[in-house]
């Protein structure tokens, strides 16, 4: 029997390995093949190995973003060097991780079957890969959020000092990852009192969960005025979400709208046998409460107070409807329908990233668009490296610059306007932008006798020349 049992665990092991490793590969082809665009950018520049730790924090801060992701990329760029692509490797490093922490969860709620199969839905999930390729923090924040539901639910079953503690070890860093980090730490909090019901009031358990919430609100508290401006915040880019909101995030997801009649077919299927199964009513509530909280919360608040809801901000609830996705198929216990199903899920799910069919960018679904960045800036420095570059994203252009090698020196558009306004105004010079953000405004260069002499447009990004009218 034990014999039986140690082949049994090789065996999944063997096939959790090989997830990891092909999620791997799936995540480092092509990761090179664009350049960064502007998101990514930002956070190349913030990160910069040469800014100390406070400016950093800072600038992070002021941004709309939790600092955590852009202090790892900090950290990151000094141990591995300030590259172009660099950042990509961070994230491809958190999207390998996500698979086996899929396969813990999955385990958690329901079998090593499960386990297994959320975890392959996981290395081929075409969302996930992408953004396991994007230099942004939303690889860490998907990550974060499996570990924090595992290290909650160990602690439900083991209220241990240690199980505690690594608990509020996640949770800080959820929550220092992205502002959505709180919805599932949230679902949490309710999952506490819903499924430990009359225990929750027990001295050692409070004095516990206590403390990890008084950890996780010290992490806090050096950016809380920082947290609080971002909440009070009004004018955001965000859209209000529209009706077929969610119905084109399912279908985003997983890259096809066939493969969703299929996927929902098997959830609904999954979500009957929860239902039916009182052994499996708290991996129901798991998925309900985590689903239900970060979809509502954020839904309610857009649609009545101040648009916050993105498609790629709801990367949070995607673990929970492969968790219930693979859970479905799990049930499937007629070989031949097994893998029949397996096939279709795992072939579909994978043509995006082999075939030229992958969703494009939209200002609804934020999804990593393809950016002429980098062209613009390597034209500029081509063209001459001294000039006089002004542009609203400086930041971004600047960073990128840098990480390329090139000895460009890009001003702000405050800059701009003090030498434009001054006795001796430059004659010539040049402004670069980007997806339509900081073109110059015509009646403004008019007024203070600028005309266009050139336009220079690489697909989403240009490069505008003026020169001086003689006064």
């Amino acid at each position: 029997m034990c014999n039986e049992v140690n082949s049994k665990d090789w065996r999944t092991y063997l096939i959790l390995g090989t997830a990891v490793l092909f999620g791997c590969y799936l995540r480092v082809r092509n990761i090179e093949l664009d350049g960064l665009w502007l998101d990514e950018a930002f956070s190349v520049a913030v990160s910069d190995p040469d800014n100390d730790f406070f400016n950093v924090y800072k600038e992070t801060m002021a941004d709309v973003h939790p600092p955590f992701y852009q202090v790892l990329l900090w950290l990151f760029f000094k141990v591995f060097g300030y590259a172009e692509m660099t950042g990509r490797y961070l994230s491809m490093f958190f999207g390998v991780l996500l698979i086996p922490a899929m396969f813990f969860l999955g385990r958690q709620l329901f079998s090593s079957r499960a386990g297994l199969i959320c975890a392959w839905l996981a290395t081929v999930n075409f969302y996930l890969v992408a953004y396991s390729q994007e230099a942004r923090s939303y690889s860490l924040l998907v990550l974060l959020v499996v570990l924090s539901f595992i290290a909650f639910i160990s602690v439900l079953h083991k209220c241990s000092a240690l199980n505690v503690a690594l608990y509020a070890l996640v949770v800080a860093m959820l929550v220092n990852t992205h502002y959505f980090g709180f919805l599932p730490v949230g679902s949490q909090v309710g999952l506490f009192f819903l499924v430990c019901g009359r225990d929750v009031f027990k001295k050692k358990m409070i004095v516990k969960f206590l403390a990890a919430g008084l950890f996780v609100f010290l992490t806090l508290i050096p950016g809380a005025l920082y947290i609080l401006a971002n909440f009070e915040r009004k004018g955001f880019w965000v859209p209000i979400p529209n009706d077929r909101f969610f119905v084109e995030l399912f279908s985003l997801y997983f890259g096809s709208l066939s493969l969703c009649v299929v996927v929902a077919l098997l959830m609904i299927h999954g979500l009957g046998a929860l239902i039916k199964d009182d052994g499996k009513r708290e991996s129901l509530w798991v998925l309900v409460v985590w689903s239900g909280v970060c979809v509502l919360v954020p839904y309610v608040r857009s649609v009545y107070f101040q648009p916050v809801l993105t498609m790629r901000n709801l990367i949070v609830v995607l673990p929970a409807i492969l968790l219930l996705l693979g859970y479905g198929i799990s049930l499937l216990r007629e070989r031949v329908t097994f893998y029949g199903v397996v096939i279709v899920v795992f072939c579909f799910s994978m043509t995006p990233l082999f075939a030229d069919t992958k969703p494009v960018y939209t200002l609804e679904n934020q999804f990593h668009p393809n950016s002429q960045m980098r062209d613009v800036v390597r034209g500029m420095g081509e063209k001459c490296s001294d000039c006089l570059i002004y542009s609203m994203l400086f930041l971004q252009f600047q960073g990128y610059a840098k990480v390329l090698g090139l000895p460009l020196q890009i001003h702000g558009f405050e800059v701009m306007a003090a030498d434009i306004e001054r006795s001796r105004r430059p004659l010539e010079f040049f402004i670069l932008s980007t997806r339509g953000i900081g073109e110059p405004d015509a009646d403004y260069m008019k007024k203070h006798g600028f005309y266009l002499v050139s336009n220079h447009t690489i697909g989403d990004s240009s490069i505008n020349e003026y020169r001086s009218n003689p006064r």
